[in-house]
């Protein structure tokens, strides 16, 4: 855990990391997860069985074959970005390029993109959000922060909110990549904003949680309680939103006054977003366990001991959980309806058959 601890600590030291291997998310469309995976590729999985529906290897400079965000998925295509800074467009069924581009100066990509209103949007490390022509990939805009940007950006009536190094929460506009509003949130900013009820929520390097208006920028609460920075994105329900931190806390705050109603404290930092799965909070933690809880109070504690750091977000569809470990593993977890997780597959990208016929289920 200590490695892994260090090399968050270079990347937040706006350093570059020798040998990158990502930690990449899922996302589910009709019956096949499409993911990254730590041996440079992008993967289409079957979600019954986890067998592989296709791959495509990332086309950039060796050492730099890596996905640390989620993709995309609009109108038959999947969308990632590699930190060989190649923003790739994939068609869903068979995985064939339809296009790919080189993001500004090509420096690394580590924020995942999106889609909207047939833009491409997509942060760089050279420190500015694009905004690619979905259909071409064609740079229709850019804007410039005064650091990288490894936040996705969240849309929402026709604007985008994402975080930069730069310790700002910009809002920009779709059309033409005007700069809305900022705010300064005292101290980098990596994770995916959080947009409801007018209002956009985010966490900080600042360690602080806020809660911003979505029209002006100005803040309408913050929490100082975490320990240490928020990495990852957090996600909301009707009344609460729950955030993570490398503090290895998530804290659900109401998402009117951001009071505290509950903390759940994991055995390691929390790296990626938290999933809302069959009426429980899932936690991955480097512990290397993923817990559920009762989103009312945090209680009532299922575990699964994958025993490999886990710094992936969760993909989610249905009551199936959907985790990546350091190990090279994709796993797929049925929650049951009293929270107890069950493996349905493992699948290890590094191996030659990569779904084993009689896996040591982990849970």
């Amino acid at each position: 855990m200590a490695s892994s601890l260090l090399a968050l600590g270079v990347l937040a030291g706006c350093a570059r990391i020798g040998n990158p291997q990502g930690w990449p998310t899922g996302v589910v469309e009709g019956d096949v997860l499409y993911t990254g995976t730590m041996d440079g590729e992008l993967r289409a999985l079957d979600t019954a069985t986890g067998e592989i529906v296709w791959r495509f290897p990332l086309r950039g400079e060796e050492d730099r074959r890596a996905v640390y965000g989620t993709p995309a998925i609009a109108n038959g295509v999947v969308y990632f970005g590699g930190y060989d800074g190649i923003l790739y467009a994939l068609t869903l069924n068979d995985g064939f390029e339809v296009w790919d581009t080189s993001v500004g100066d090509s420096s690394p990509i580590v924020g995942g993109p999106v889609v909207a209103d047939g833009l491409v949007l997509v942060g760089s490390s050279d420190g500015s959000l694009y905004a690619f022509d979905s259909e071409s990939g064609s740079l229709e805009w850019s804007f410039e922060t005064a650091n990288d940007v490894w936040s996705s950006p969240a849309v929402s009536g026709g604007v985008a909110f994402f975080g930069s190094l730069d310790h700002n929460v910009y809002a920009v506009g779709l059309e033409d990549g005007t700069e809305r509003w900022r705010f300064g949130a005292e101290g980098a900013v990596t994770a995916t904003p959080v947009v409801a009820g007018g209002r956009v929520y985010v966490g900080s390097f600042s360690s602080s949680f806020f809660a911003l208006d979505a029209g002006t920028g100005s803040e309408v609460w913050r929490f100082d309680g975490a320990e240490r920075w928020y990495w990852g994105g957090a996600v909301a329900d009707e009344s609460t939103i729950y955030a993570p931190s490398l503090d290895g806390s998530v804290y659900a705050l109401d998402l009117d006054s951001g009071e505290l109603n509950w903390a759940l404290q994991a055995g390691g930092p929390i790296v990626g977003a938290p999933a809302i799965v069959a009426g429980r909070l899932a936690v991955a933690s480097m512990d290397g366990r993923v817990r559920l809880v009762r989103l009312a109070d945090g209680l009532d504690e299922r575990q699964c001991d994958v025993d490999a750091e886990l710094k992936a977000s969760l993909a989610v569809q249905g009551d199936m959980l959907y985790i990546s470990a350091d190990d090279h593993s994709i796993r797929a977890l049925a929650i049951k309806p009293n929270g107890n997780p069950d493996e349905v597959w493992v699948h290890y990208s590094n191996e030659e058959a990569p779904v084993p016929q009689s896996p040591d289920r982990v849970c």
